[in-house]
């Protein structure tokens, strides 16, 4: 039985977590609500895709001033925060029903607070526990970060079904906004420190991300304009760089790419994430288009992806604590690329097709939360909340890169049929075979502190 202490310390992980899931799964909630939204407010879905990509946007705006947040006013205060905007942003949605503008305002809200909630939740795995639980706990947040998004579709569907309404998916937030807040129990922190605010190194990061982000998705439509606000984007980036050399205190320190660990981490994190949506693009791409098979039926295909890398994760994380970061995610890489190959060679074979991704199910699982755990475990404690954001940055920025990547090369295959696919999914498992190399830099650190 845990002492009264530590179990405010379990309480407050798992509000952290709770705000984690209502964060991932409303990202993802509202694509099954378009054709409503296009009903009801009589507009286009170029119109209506601004509900969902408001939300991705307004991350940027909070995500990169998370740790300066954090130690401004604690971790458990700035969680405390996100959490009371993204309860302000739930209300203002469930009442919206005339002006679609109002939707908007709601999601920006809820985007903006789940800019915090993200990076500030796996700050609190490493403020609260000591480096030899942090792999199983960072496992634990991994289940919720590759369920929830995963739950969203197929939940969703089913709230539209049952009341016919977009509004539905802003009452279900409720009872976990509930739970979050009684688990809360207003924990505090003290550790404290005011530092310097430079508001043109915040402009310049913000600019950047949202011109990066904003211009992958008008790449389907033009792809000049979408090059060249990408350019901006880039641009604004490198200028942020610049940036923070002339300022005593970054908003946000680049300094944690100098540790080499979380730098070879990071590259693990862009190989999972462009290996993750290789199955969530393409794979129903297959099942609707090759097998003939409904999109309700690929949406449902992929839980069982969700909930066997979810539960990976947590074995992972395990592994990761007992036997150390290299054995691990060189597992993990070995049989997501044995998924991936016979996805490739076995595309028409549904009994191994299904088998292949399964394993990459859990080949992904073992690799990708121990990559960013081991990264973040690298980094000395003061420099955690800088290493969390950017992680959480670089996984959004890729993961758009990462889509547009991928629907490019399936055009560019799709010309072959299934067999163009197929070679795809081969040379996707070369390539993660390729990458141990980069695994085998990402050593266990021994100099950690254990911190209670």
């Amino acid at each position: 039985m845990l002492d009264k202490p530590n179990r405010r310390v379990y309480y407050l992980f798992v509000s952290s977590l709770v705000a984690n899931f209502l964060v991932s799964f409303n990202n993802m909630s509202m694509n099954v609500a378009l054709p409503s939204l296009v009903r009801i407010f009589d507009i286009s879905y170029n119109t209506a895709q601004w509900s969902i990509t408001v939300f991705v946007l307004a991350m940027c705006f909070t995500m990169p001033i998370a740790p300066y947040l954090s130690r401004l006013m604690g971790t458990p205060q700035t969680l405390f925060v996100g959490m009371c905007m993204f309860t302000i942003g739930t209300i203002i949605g469930s009442l919206a029903s005339q002006e679609f503008s109002t939707l908007i305002i709601a999601r920006f809200i809820m985007g903006l607070a789940g800019g915090l909630l993200i990076p500030v939740s796996m700050m609190i795995v490493y403020e609260i526990f000591p480096s030899n639980k942090r792999g199983a706990m960072m496992g634990v947040w991994g289940i919720v970060v590759s369920i929830a998004p995963a739950l969203g579709p197929p939940f969703s569907s089913v709230m539209l079904g049952v009341f016919s309404s977009y509004n539905s998916l802003f009452y279900i937030n409720f009872p976990f906004l509930i739970i979050m807040f009684l688990l809360y129990r207003g924990y505090k922190s003290n550790q404290k420190k005011r530092g310097n605010f430079d508001a043109l190194e915040y402009l310049l990061l913000v600019i950047g991300l949202i011109s990066f982000l904003y211009g992958t998705t008008e790449l389907s439509h033009s792809v000049i304009s979408g090059l060249i606000i990408m350019g901006v984007g880039i641009v604004s980036l490198l200028a942020y760089i610049w940036r923070t050399f002339k300022v005593v205190e970054p908003i946000l320190s680049i300094d944690v790419f100098k540790v080499p660990v979380f730098a070879y981490s990071q590259a693990l994190v862009a190989i999972a994430t462009f290996s993750q949506y290789s199955i969530l693009v393409l794979v129903p791409i297959i099942i609707v288009e090759y097998m003939n098979f409904s999109e309700v039926y690929a949406g449902f295909f992929m839980l069982p992806y969700a909930l066997i890398s979810g539960y990976f994760m947590s074995l992972g994380g395990k592994q990761l604590d007992k036997k150390g970061a290299v054995p691990t995610i060189k597992k993990g890489i070995l049989i997501m690329a044995l998924g991936s190959a016979l996805i490739g060679v076995f595309t028409s074979l549904i009994p191994l097709f299904i088998i292949g991704v399964l394993l990459h199910a859990i080949g992904w699982g073992l690799m990708s939360m121990p990559s960013t755990t081991a990264g973040l475990n690298g980094l000395k404690a003061e420099s955690v909340s800088d290493g969390s954001s950017f992680s959480n940055l670089w996984r959004q920025m890729f993961r758009a890169l990462s889509v547009v990547i991928l629907i490019q090369l399936y055009e560019i295959m799709k010309n072959l049929n299934l067999f163009g696919i197929s070679i795809l999914f081969v040379l996707f498992s070369v390539m993660y075979i390729v990458s141990t190399i980069v695994a085998n830099k990402v050593e266990r650190p021994t100099h950690m502190e254990k911190v209670s």
